[in-house]
């Protein structure tokens, strides 16, 4: 009998586990996303008004393809992955300073694999793959040092001048028989380290960017787990479930079905199967708004994009559309953000993406002479949301 006791304490205390959990979940505020073919929105909706900018170019400062786009002391960093450097300008698309140390040294780095930048440390933090390292920068791309990082990171985010965190592959990549990855977070601080949130299925657009999984929001980090479209609020060593993310309609995440993708063979089957479902559901985040754009699959290869943006503070979908209606003057390239706030909304475009007489009248418009630089322009788009 003591050993039936023994046994069966236990089960019981799992059970309260499980209960416990599942009770936090239902508190959770669910982020119901809906798909309408016909939604439209006026850009006078929630565009106050519409300014570019051309980015300066030197010889040694040509951008090939910008990942990632930060604001921090009124200064623009880009990031390029193509050339394997961090641009900083000013608002008036000056350039200010350059990071473009390649090599094996212990100040430089080979390639960019991504980029964080600390408000509160003023730091640029690069990391590259190849030497398992990041390196860290101040805004006037001066070195200041750098560190070991854990091997396989898919994101990794700084707070303060203590906190790390890290969204990382156990194992790397699928093994011979194609069975998935372990992801987890690793949470870092002076004096401790924890694992939590392992995963043991395959991630589907892992290192998809500008969206990245880890977003600053007030005095907190924001991560978004791709297959639960869950968003976890980190602070610390702590971690929390923050909101759940519901799209629908959608079969494959219905009963939690994307659990069954266990190889890579798996996944490239339901991708097949995917034509009119919904997915690829990516966010950004600010202090009060977050944005969230996620797609319709048309084909195999091709779908077609949504946006939503939810206000935190009133736990609501404030607006969501498909299209848009320009009825507000100046440049109208407003494509997806690669830098998005409580009031900007920032979108790089090539020169050779815009055809001529709309580049023309841009350059009218706001007295720019694109013929002095080949690089991006920035469309830079002043949002309405608290007016």
């Amino acid at each position: 009998m003591k050993k039936s006791i023994i046994l069966i304490m236990p089960l019981l205390i799992l059970g309260a586990c499980v209960i416990n959990q599942s009770e936090k979940q239902q508190d959770v505020p669910v982020i119901k996303l809906r798909y309408d073919e016909t939604k439209t929105v006026k850009m006078s909706d929630f565009v106050k008004s519409n300014n570019v900018i051309l980015l300066d170019d030197t010889d040694e400062t040509y951008i090939g393809n910008i990942s990632k786009i930060d604001i921090v002391d009124s200064l623009i960093v880009v990031t390029d992955i193509s050339t394997h450097a961090v641009l900083i300008y000013n608002f008036e698309g000056k350039l200010m300073n350059s990071i473009k140390k390649h090599g094996r040294g212990p100040e430089e780095f080979l390639s960019i694999q991504s980029t964080w930048v600390n408000p509160d440390t003023k730091e640029i933090s690069i990391y590259d793959r190849s030497q398992h390292k990041i390196l860290f920068f101040n805004l006037n791309g001066d070195f200041v040092r750098q560190m070991r990082s854990p091997p396989y990171i898919c994101a990794f985010a700084f707070n303060s001048d203590e906190y790390s965190y890290f969204y990382r592959s156990m194992d790397g990549f699928p093994d011979d028989n194609m069975q998935p990855s372990n992801f987890h977070l690793l949470m870092t601080s002076r004096d401790s380290l924890r694992l939590d949130m392992k995963r043991d299925f395959f991630m589907d657009n892992a290192s998809h960017m500008p969206y990245e999984r880890f977003c600053r929001s007030k005095n907190a980090i924001l991560l978004l787990t791709p297959q639960e479209q869950s968003i976890y609020e980190l602070s610390g060593m702590t971690k929390k479930l923050k909101y759940r993310v519901e799209l629908a309609p959608n079969p494959d995440w219905e009963n939690e079905n994307y659990r069954s993708i266990k190889t890579y063979q798996d996944f490239r089957d339901r991708k097949n199967t995917r034509m009119g479902n919904l997915g690829g559901l990516y966010f950004m985040a600010s202090d009060r708004y977050m944005l969230f754009t996620f797609g319709k699959r048309r084909t195999s290869d091709v779908s077609d994009q949504f946006y939503a943006i939810y206000d935190m503070e009133k736990d609501q979908v404030k607006l969501s559309f498909r299209q848009k209606i320009n009825d507000i003057e100046g440049f109208t390239g407003f494509l997806a953000p690669f830098f998005f706030n409580d009031s900007l909304w920032i979108t790089p475009i090539h020169q050779y993406q815009i055809d001529n007489e709309s580049l023309k009248a841009a350059g009218e418009y706001y007295s720019i002479d694109f013929s002095k630089s080949i690089n991006p322009i920035l469309v830079i788009s002043k949002l309405n949301f608290n007016e």
